[in-house]
């Protein structure tokens, strides 16, 4: 009988301990905050903690308190064997989740003028992402969600007429901080300069400094950036596609019980999200004129000339870097020339 009782004992405390536990995800966010995606994503944190009854706790961190995601990549990657992480994912844009899954190929969504709206880009996730999400579920990561945090284009001190005149100035990034970013826009002539976004407003002040810097509209407003400049090229030059990464250990120990009422919460957030770029996007550009900034709008003609000047720079891109899925790259190409045609 003592047996009995102290067996039941024992799976009465697994009972408690497996299904009892809190399981707390601290997730490391590079959106702005008060951003559309700060916001957001915050609220989606209460869902889940509605939605399971507290049990699972998601909290977001701003990635700028980390050293934004360069430092955000560290603290995950660096833990000594036996160790946890004090991170269990992030918000991750093209260059992190790069640095965690670099077989992954995701920079190849971010060539320019392949992916022309957020309609192409939705078409193009749902038929190559299940690729893309292997090779990062490979790496120890579950992508949760699919997301584009804007639309990336240039902000100068200056005017630009061309592409050759956009060449002629050193420019760095600002939000995505990464050498194979510095290097491919080399690699297609730009004169490249390696600035942290720390860095980058007094680079731009500076006499020898960065005379420009690509971003999104999101992040270059957010982040003062647009103080120092005169001039932006009011066009979509490419997606800079995020993803909600949590590692698969965390991802495995959320019962799943829960899980389709939480990828439902998720997927409800990224279509809010989605759906308020275009207007999100705009609203920080006309706030840029408004405050005296010059926007560059580029019409039909135009915008077919930059696409050939950009076309010739990949195909020495996709040579010299390899960072891009040239089979990806060709497949999503003949995929979009396809549906334009149908349209």
């Amino acid at each position: 009988m003592k047996k009995i009782c102290f067996f039941l004992s024992v799976l009465l405390l697994s009972f408690f301990s497996v299904y009892g536990q809190v399981i707390n995800i601290k997730i490391a966010n590079i959106a702005p905050e008060r951003s559309p995606w700060d916001i957001e994503l915050k609220k989606m944190a209460q869902e889940w903690n509605k939605i399971t009854n507290g049990k699972v706790r998601l909290t977001f961190i701003n990635a700028v308190t980390l050293g934004d995601e360069t430092g955000v990549i560290k603290k995950i990657t660096s833990v000594r064997p036996g160790q946890k992480s004090p991170l269990q994912g992030g918000v991750f844009s093209p260059p992190g989740i790069h640095s965690l899954a670099p077989d992954a190929g995701i920079y190849t969504l971010s060539v320019p003028f392949l992916i022309r709206s957020q309609e192409e880009l939705d078409l193009v996730l749902d038929k190559f992402g299940g690729k893309i999400k292997d090779a990062i579920r490979k790496a120890g990561y579950e992508v949760i969600t699919w997301s584009n945090v804007g639309w990336l284009s240039f902000y100068t001190t200056s005017p630009v007429n061309s592409l050759a005149d956009l060449k002629k100035l050193r420019i760095a990034s600002a939000g995505l901080d990464n050498n194979v970013l510095h290097q491919a826009f080399a690699a297609c002539g730009f004169r490249t300069m390696s600035v942290t976004s720390d860095k980058l407003a007094q680079s731009l002040q500076s006499k020898d400094g960065v005379q420009g810097f690509y971003s999104v509209p999101m992040y270059a407003y957010a982040m003062g950036f647009t103080k120092y400049i005169t001039d932006v090229i009011d066009a979509k030059i490419c997606p800079v596609v995020a993803a909600l990464l949590i590692s698969n250990d965390t991802w495995n120990s959320v019962p799943e019980e829960f899980k389709p009422a939480l990828l439902e919460s998720v997927e409800n957030t990224k279509e809010r999200l989605n759906a308020s770029l275009e207007q999100s996007d705009r609203t920080y550009l006309q706030n840029m004129e408004k405050e005296g900034v010059r926007l560059k709008k580029l019409d039909a003609e135009e915008l077919a000339v930059w696409a050939g000047d950009f076309q010739k720079d990949v195909e020495a891109l996709t040579k010299s870097v390899d960072v891009f899925d040239v089979e990806l790259l060709n497949e999503i190409n003949q995929y979009l020339t396809e549906y334009r045609k149908s349209r």
